[in-house]
Parts: C-alpha cells; structure tokens; sequence
C-alpha cells in the first residue's frame, strides 16, 4: 500500500459499503443555471385589454392572424406588407412579425433595424405587449439583463401586464424569474407563480407554472423551507413539500416515497393533480451509477487537496448509505503517476459507469481534447478553452472564480455600480478572475479605474493603495504647498472621488490586511465585494471585525441551517482546503441527481453546499449567496433569507 493515499488503499481500491475508514460518521445539519428561455414566436396576439383606446384595439384580423414561418421570403414580404400599409395600426402590426421572422432565421442586423423603425405609440396593446416580451427574451438569451429589467419597467408594460393572457403571463413571470435568479433574488416571483397557478384549472399550463416554483424552491435554503411559516395553505404545502425533498437529497427513492406521504395529507393542493414534472415517477431520469471511479492525485502538492475532496465527497456517500443501506461501488485512483487515460480505460474495463476526476488542469485538457468519452465523467475542474467544447459526456465542475465574478457584476451594475476597483492576487486563478472582470464589465459600460495585483508575500498594503487612490498626489500636493506657501501648514490627504466599488479578491489572512488598509486611507466608506475566498465558514471575532461592511459571496455550507446536514471539515484546515471538503460533497449530488436530468429537459438545480447547481453546456454551474461581515459575525443578505 501507498502511505501517500489516504485511508490506507493500494492505488484502485474498492469502498466496501460497510466501512466507515475514510470519514467521521458523524452527519449533521444541511446545505439556477440559470435558465435559458426558448424564445416564443409565431404566436397571433391575444385578447386585447379593455383599457385600450379603440384605435389601438380593431386592427384587421386578416393583418393580425398572418402566420409566421421562419423563411427570409416571409420574413421580407411582411416587411413590404408593412412598407405598403396605410394603415398606421396594421403597419406597425406587421413591422413587429417582419422583425420576429428576420430575428428568427438569424438576420438580426435587419431586425434591429426595424425594431428602431416600429412606432409604439401605434402599437396595440396586445402587439406591445408582444414587442416587449420578446425583445426581453432576447435580452436574457443573451444574458444582457440590465436591458431585461429596463424593458419590464416600462411603464406601459406594467399597466397592461397584471391583464394579459396566462401565455404572457407565464413568459413575463419567466423572465423575472431568470432575473432574479442572477441577481439572488426569487422569493417575490415565487409567490406570485403560486397566486396564479392556484387559480389555473389542471392543464399544461398549470404545469408550466407549478415546474416554475419547483424551480424556485429549489433555490431556497433548507432552514428557510422548513421555518416558513403562511397563513397561504397552499404556500405552506408547497414550501413543506420542498422541505421534504431536500431531506432526502440524493436520493430518488426516498424523495418520491415523502411525495407519496405529503399527498396523503395535501390532496387539496395544486401539486396533489399537478405535481412537478420532476417529481413524477414517469419522468424518465437516467439510474444513477451503480459503479463510480475516483481519479485523484494522491501525492506532492495535490495530497491534501484530494484527501480532503474525498472526505466530503464520502460524508454524502455515507449519509445515503446510512439511510437506505444501499450506494454505489466506489473504485479509487492514484493519478499522480501513471497517464490519465490508462487509468482512465482501465476504471472503465473495471465496470465503472461513472467517473469523478480528474482534479488537474492539465488531466481536463486531456479529457477534453478526445472525441469520445465512453461514460458520464465529472471532472474537479473548469478550464476556460476558446476552441474545444470537450466530449459529449464530460460534466467540468469546479471552483471556477469565474462564475462568482459574473455574480459581483450583475450585483454592482443591478445596483448602478459603474467605477470600480479590482483588487486581485499575482496568482493563475487571480488574473484569471481580473482578465474576466474586465472584460464583462466593459462589455457593459463599466469602466475599471485601475488594477492592484499583489504579490503573496505582501506585508504592507499602504504602498500597494496609495496609488490608485490617488492618496500618493494628494501627499505630494500637501508637500508643494508647505514648500511654497507655508512650512507649517497642515494638510489632510484626500482619496480620489470616483470610486463607486471595490471589488476584493483573497483569503482571511489577506482580507484582514486590505480592509483596514483601506479605511485608513479615507476609503472606509467605499463599497467592498469579495469572492467567497474570504470566508472557511470559521468566524473569528478578534480577527473579523475589521471586516465589518464587506459583502461576499457565501457558500451555503458555511452558513448554519442552510443545508439539511451540517458539514464538519477540519477545524485546523486553511480555508481553501475547507472548501474542497465542500467540494467533494456536491460532486457526490451532482452525481446522483444533476446528471440524471440532462436527458429530460428538466432543468431542476441543486441547493448544494458550494451554491445553487446547474446544468450548462457540458458545465456545473456554482452561483452562492450573498453574505455581509457583522463586528459580531456573517449574516446573510439575500432578500429570500
């Protein structure tokens, strides 16, 4: 055996499911995707709302009923249809389907120009309600939702909204919904998604509705699920059903066995005749794995990292074995000497109908550049690639810093955050994280006012923030004064004025320094984010409070309450390496659940313990909460929370 392999295995190893050696048995308390919309077209407007003038509402029908096929002949004989009308209603009807169709057969150059080219004020309302809708959807296709919001608060719009058919009502809904999911706000949405759907008859558009609210539920911390308190029963159904699924995550059979419970005391509920799509037996979910492989380098600088990512990711295994007295085969690898894809084959010859790993950069590079990956494989990290998009059954799943600064973005430009302050280590995953802020937050009109890379070893951060303060030429102006006007003049520096946030990249111990760093320098009253690196789920008093102000983005574990089970990495672990513990733990859910949904069309997410999970493009998505630095501890800052 290999004393650099932890729990005492040769190099593939067998678990048997009665051996606890690699985890404490001790289980406690615990822990998007966003979705990304199908544009709906072709359809004729709708009845049209009584508070329409009546101009506005007797458009021909002959003009309004025209179908519309996606074919550059249609697309441009509506457009000369347009062109030819006299009639202002019916013109602007049909520039509106022209400008649809030419959308749709990917001519949007010619789109954009009619779009600019429509007269709303001629518009009726059941057409405005449409312009808007589906400009918004291509705004949210295009992740652009600063201009989804604007659209949704037209003041038009939200008069005539409340009064639109359930069609609209349900695109409207969904595109609030995937708005305040990147902004980490749901809770309002969710219940106006119960209010309606409660008032629906039993139809596929209850179901749209009711796999909505899934959705949303989902995305709610287990301690907020299982504390709701409503006098809505049919809110309180909903939430105590939520409540019992995440008890039982990772486990289908047990989650669809509490559904049969819950029916027996909710069979006046919505959900009793129309339950989640995901929730029904005939869904069509993919088994999980009978038979897992671990690929994990087992000695040099990985050793810790890997140990530590198959301790949590053994405290899920566990908890379900536990349980149900039943879980898969594991087999684990040492990747630290032999090539990946001999290891690789051979955990497959082995029987194995999944593989977890491998953690290295350059092992996904690998993965990635093969045309054909025989099982579903998870790997421990995310490498951003500009020309390969990797096998059809590779799943990257990681801490990439990147998707937390997709989430500092949309909350500081939500907030109207445009002069920001990039504070970032002189690391791989610093730069990386710089070089994608930058680059996403010009691409929305922000401008960057200056980029402080530090090295790692750094004691002083003075002399690092002086600078792009400007506290070094406010100096330099009191000294040309006291050498021209007055040797004892005295003078107070002042910082630059134009900062409207910082945004702080680095663990604790660096945090520590930054923060009082910048409070001496008249920048205390600056606004900070961090990433989660800035918090291992230990709160230290004498250390944390002169963090007080900061806001981060929090991984759920590290917040009590918020998963069914509390996770427990060691107390003595640098923060990093508590995360990975994390890590480990979501890999094993992802594992039973996530992966299931990919052939369904569900897009369910995970409430897992590094953030809300999801499914993208051959990507497991992480996106955290948000959590605020109190002189006395961490507190949550979500509106859901």
């Amino acid at each position: 055996m290999s004393a650099k392999l932890p729990i005492g295995v040769e190099t593939m190893k067998r678990v048997p499911h009665g051996s606890f050696f690699m985890v404490s048995r001790t289980l406690c308390l615990l822990s998007i995707g966003i979705f990304i919309l199908a544009l709906i077209v072709g359809c004729a407007p709708s009845n049209q709302i009584k508070k329409a003038e009546a101009t506005k509402s007797s458009a021909p029908r002959q003009a309004i009923d025209i179908p519309i096929r996606s074919d550059a002949k249609k697309a441009t004989r509506l457009y000369q249809q347009a062109l030819r009308s006299v009639d202002l209603i019916v013109r602007q009807h049909l520039m509106l389907e022209s400008a649809k169709a030419f959308h749709n057969i990917g001519k949007y150059d010619k789109y954009l120009e009619i779009v600019k080219e429509i007269d709303l004020n001629h518009l009726t309302n059941n057409d405005y309600l449409e312009f808007v809708l589906f400009r918004a959807e291509i705004a949210a296709k295009e992740k652009n939702w600063l201009s989804v919001k604007a659209l949704l608060e037209e003041a038009r719009f939200q008069a005539l909204e409340p009064e639109s058919n359930v069609s609209d009502s349900f695109r409207t809904l969904k595109l609030q919904i995937d708005l305040g999911i990147t902004l980490g706000s749901v809770s309002n949405y969710l219940q106006k998604a119960i209010s309606i759907a409660a008032s629906l008859p039993v139809s596929a558009a209850q179901q749209r509705f009711h796999d909505e609210i899934w959705n949303l539920l989902n995305r709610l911390p287990f301690d907020h699920l299982n504390q709701k308190v409503s006098e809505d029963v049919t809110v309180a159904g909903w939430y105590k059903l939520a409540a019992l699924y995440r008890e039982a995550q990772g486990d289908r059979g047990t989650q669809l066995a509490k559904f049969d419970l819950w029916r027996e005391n909710w069979q006046n509920h919505p959900a009793f005749s129309t339950p989640p799509s995901l929730l029904r037996a005939d869904v069509g979910l993919s088994n999980p794995p009978k038979s897992i492989a671990i690929l994990l380098p087992f000695s040099g600088e990985y050793l810790e990292a890997s140990q530590t990512l198959l301790n949590g990711f053994m405290t899920a295994y566990y908890k379900l074995l536990t349980e149900t007295g039943d879980g898969p085969d594991l087999q684990i690898y040492d990747t630290s000497q032999r090539r990946l894809q001999d290891i690789y084959n051979e955990a497959v010859s082995n029987g194995a109908q999944m593989i977890i790993g491998p953690l290295r950069s350059a092992g996904v590079r690998t993965l990635i550049g093969l045309d054909k990956l025989p099982v579903p494989t998870i790997s421990l990290n995310r490498i951003k690639t500009t020309n390969l998009s990797g096998p059809e059954n590779l799943f990257q799943f990681g801490f990439s810093p990147l998707d937390e600064m997709d989430q500092i973005a949309q909350r500081a430009l939500h907030l109207n955050m445009r002069r920001v302050l990039l504070i970032v280590p002189e690391t791989g995953w610093g730069v990386r994280a710089s070089e994608h802020f930058e680059s996403l937050w010009s691409s929305h009109g922000g401008k960057i006012l200056s980029t402080i890379h530090y090295p790692e070893n750094v004691s002083d951060f003075s002399p690092i923030l002086k600078p792009p303060l400007h506290i070094d030429l406010s100096e330099a102006r009191g000294t040309q004064l006291r050498r021209f006007i007055n040797s004892k003049l005295i003078t107070r520096q002042r910082r630059r004025q134009d900062v409207d946030l910082i945004v702080m990249l680095g663990y604790p111990e660096i945090a520590r320094q930054i923060k009082p760093t910048l409070d001496f320098l008249y920048a205390g009253d600056i606004p900070i984010y961090a990433s989660s690196h800035v918090y291992g789920g230990l709160f230290q008093e004498n250390l944390d409070r002169d963090l007080a102000g900061v806001e981060f983005c929090v991984m759920p574990w590290t917040i009590k309450g918020q998963l069914p089970i509390e996770l427990q990495p060691g107390l003595g672990l640098h923060p990093a390496l508590r995360n990975f513990y994390a890590l480990g733990y979501d890999t094993f859910l992802a594992s039973r659940e996530l992966l299931g949904l990919r052939l369904t069309g569900i897009q369910t997410p995970i409430f897992g313990a590094t953030g809300i999970l999801t499914l993208s493009d051959g990507h497991i998505i992480r996106q955290p909460g948000w959590a605020k630095f109190d002189p006395n501890g961490v507190s949550t800052i979500s509106p859901e929370y």
